[in-house]
Formats: C-alpha cells, sequence, structure tokens
C-alpha cells in the first residue's frame, strides 16, 4: 500500500495556481494555456468580456482578441463542446469527448423519447440540415428558419424544434460550431471543424476515463475524487474509483495526505506524477506569485465548494440576484494575490461611451493594505481598462478605507 506524501496547504494552493498559470510565468502562449487548464468555459454574458477571453487575460496579459479567435476557429486548435460546462475544449481531447458523442443520447432519455416521437419529422429536418451544411458550407441556425430561403417548412417544424435539432447534432458530434459573430454560432459538418491533426483513434471507456482523471488532476493541481468528478469532463467517470487505484497501482498518480501546518486534513487527495517535480520546486520556495482579476467562471475557482475549503474564499454569482439585494455586485471579478483571495471588484465596461466603471471595490477580512498591494490591484484594473479598449476608468465611492490609493 502508498504511503500517501504530505502536502501544505499552502503548497497545493500553489501549485493549483502554477498549473492554471496564475502565477508569474514568462509569457505563455495560448496554447501554453489551454495544453494545462483543459477548457475555456463559454458564458453569454458580456459586462466585461466574454468568459473565455477574460480567462485568458487573466493568464496572459492583454492580447488582441482577435488572435484567440483565429487560434480557436481559424486555427482550429479548439472546439465547442461540454467540459465542466459549455466550453471551448482543445481539438487534441477529441477522442475523449468522440467516446461521449457517440453515446449521446441515452438510449432511455427524454432526447432520445423526442426523437422517437418526431418520427419521420425528425429524419426529413435533420437530413436537411446535415445536406445543407455538407453543400453550402458553414450557417447560423437562423438559415434553416422557415423564413429564410432555403429554410425549413414552418408547416411542420418551429424554431424551438429546430434549435433542438441541432443542439442534439451538436451534441453527437455531428455537426459543431466554425464559428461565432457576436452569439451567433455557424455550424458546420464536424470533420470540417477540426485540423487535420487532430487524433481521430477510439479508445475504450476505461482509457478515456483514465486519459480524462489525469487530465483532471493536472488541471486542478492536486484534488480528491469529488474535485475531480466535477472538473473537466464533468460528471462522466463511470469506475472512477477503480481506475484512479489502477493509477495509483501503476505509480502515475500519488497519493497525498494534506496538512494545514501539523493538522491533517480530511479527505485523501491525488497529485500526478508529471507534477511531483513542480510541487517540490515550490515547496523550495519556487512560486512565482502575481495579482491577477479572475472571471466568475474561471478555471480556479469554478467549483464553488473547493474554493471555499482549500482557499477559505466564499464566491456566489449575483447575477440572477435582484439589484437590492446583491452583496458585491451583478458581475463581480475576484482578487487573487499570490495564492489568496485578498478581494474583489463589480465592474462593468460601457462600450458606447468606453468608460469602464468601477461600481465597487471589496477588501476581504485582514486583506493586506500596504502600497504594494493598492499599486499592484491599481495596475490590474489599468491592464483590464487598456485591453478593453476603455477611454476612462470610472471608480464610485465605494471602495475600502485602506485601498484609497487605488483611485488616485
Amino acid at each position: 500500500m502508498t504511503t500517501p506524501r504530505p502536502v501544505q496547504l499552502s503548497h497545493l494552493r500553489q501549485l493549483a495556481i502554477t498549473k492554471q498559470y496564475l502565477h508569474d510565468a514568462q509569457n505563455p502562449t495560448f496554447a501554453d494555456v489551454v495544453a494545462s487548464i483543459g477548457c475555456l468555459q463559454l458564458d453569454p454574458i458580456s459586462a466585461v468580456a466574454k468568459n473565455h477571453r477574460l480567462v485568458m487575460w487573466s493568464r496572459v496579459g492583454n492580447y488582441d482578441m482577435g488572435a484567440l479567435s483565429d487560434f480557436i476557429y481559424g486555427e482550429k486548435q479548439m472546439f465547442e463542446y461540454w467540459a465542466h460546462a459549455a466550453s471551448l475544449v482543445l481539438s487534441e481531447d477529441y477522442p475523449i469527448h468522440r467516446h461521449w458523442m457517440n453515446l449521446y443520447p441515452h438510449p432511455q432519455g427524454r432526447v432520445q423519447a423526442w426523437i422517437n416521437e418526431l418520427g419521420e419529422k425528425g429524419v426529413a429536418l435533420k437530413n436537411t440540415i446535415l445536406t445543407r451544411l455538407q453543400n453550402e458550407g458553414a450557417l447560423p441556425s437562423r438559415a434553416f428558419e422557415g423564413g429564410e430561403k432555403g429554410g425549413v417548412s414552418s408547416g411542420w417544424t418551429g424554431e424551438s424544434m429546430l434549435n433542438k435539432m441541432i443542439d442534439y447534432l451538436w451534441c453527437r458530434g455531428e455537426i459543431l460550431v466554425a464559428k461565432r459573430e457576436g452569439n451567433q454560432r455557424w455550424w458546420d459538418i464536424a470533420e470540417r471543424c477540426l485540423p487535420t491533426s487532430a487524433p481521430r483513434h477510439v479508445f475504450s471507456e476505461e482509457e478515456v476515463v483514465s486519459i480524462a482523471i489525469q487530465k483532471a488532476i493536472r488541471g486542478l493541481g492536486i484534488g480528491t475524487v469529488p474535485h475531480i468528478k466535477i472538473h473537466f469532463t464533468r460528471n462522466s467517470y463511470p469506475k472512477l474509483d477503480t481506475i484512479l487505484k489502477k493509477l495509483v497501482a501503476d505509480g502515475i498518480v500519488i497519493p497525498v495526505k494534506l496538512m494545514n501546518d501539523t493538522s491533517e486534513m480530511r479527505g485523501a487527495y491525488y497529485l500526478h506524477s508529471a507534477d511531483l517535480a513542480t510541487l517540490e520546486y515550490i515547496e523550495r520556495g519556487g512560486f512565482a506569485p502575481k495579482t491577477v482579476l479572475l472571471s466568475p467562471f474561471d478555471n480556479l475557482m469554478c467549483d464553488r465548494k473547493r474554493t471555499e475549503e482549500l482557499f477559505d474564499y466564499f464566491y456566489r454569482i449575483e447575477i440572477y440576484v435582484p439589484q437590492a439585494k446583491r452583496q458585491y455586485g451583478y458581475y463581480v471579478l475576484s482578487i487573487l494575490q499570490g495564492d489568496k483571495f485578498i478581494g474583489r471588484i463589480d465592474p462593468r465596461m460601457e462600450r458606447k461611451t468606453g468608460v469602464l466603471h468601477i461600481n465597487a471595490v471589496h477588501a476581504e477580512p485582514n486583506a493586506p493594505d500596504d502600497n504594494g498591494t493598492v499599486m499592484a490591484i491599481r495596475g490590474q484594473i489599468d491592464a483590464l481598462g487598456a485591453w478593453l479598449g476603455a477611454k476612462e476608468i470610472r471608480y464610485s465611492s465605494v471602495i475600502p478605507s485602506q485601498w484609497e490609493g487605488i483611485t488616485r
């Protein structure tokens, strides 16, 4: 039986941050970042910027948004599918996602029942979509609506049915998103949305789960079984315990005993052997801290419970909370300094006027108040404004007294 390796909680945090490219790294590329974090969650809200763009900005700094779009859709290095939510996933991970595409929908599930109920109408609609994409190339959803030239007949299908069928074909991997124009997705035959270099081989389910477990652990830095289950390919880990035991027996995954000073924390934690050298470097004082702003859907904190347990930071989305009842704001960015969350900002980018509004700034209890911290926060807000093309940054009066210097 393998004896768990002791790891201090502070070192777990620092490893997680390093694996997420939220440390002070030397000019990471888009490819570096996505290879390590695995996916970029998609979200339509753009109070500041679209989530996948903001997640990348936190890691590489100011970049050309068009370059990221070209990396994703032009070079086809990523494609849209399900990870721990609707996400951009790596084309090199196509065989993992292809496995779950092949199993969709569940034979006894509601989607299959809907397909069965549609009968010949469903087959006709499916064939219309696939034939037009095959012959015409990428098309937006609206191109198939009854009012559009070449659209499906509104006499036997409606917009809801069309959208459901497109979603069905996407989940099955028969079609993928070729590009986006705003929030409008342009669909095409899946094969044309992938690079020729994307692997096409078929894995067994055990191989798929084994690879996904390793990717989840490496993205987390160190994690427990519950952490793995909702990371990367969320809730798609059949026989996880059995496969994890084999990875431990093979020396690929290392059991960890998590320590908070001299007290052992509850839970069985796991580290990937490929990250052992990085952990040892961090334990020798090699962690490179920096101050960053994080999206509400950032990969580091998408598991709210884990964030609370390991970082002692409580965060909940207040987008759907009535304005008068919000504690922190509509679209709140967290302030990460080194390996600690020290505060939050509530920004809104007004694109018509070019003004970045900082509606509120909040400090966590015992947040540092030294001049270096204040200047680092101000520097991040200034950098965010520059990246967004803001002509002006306006602060409200809701600023902690110890951080008043950020407005000067």
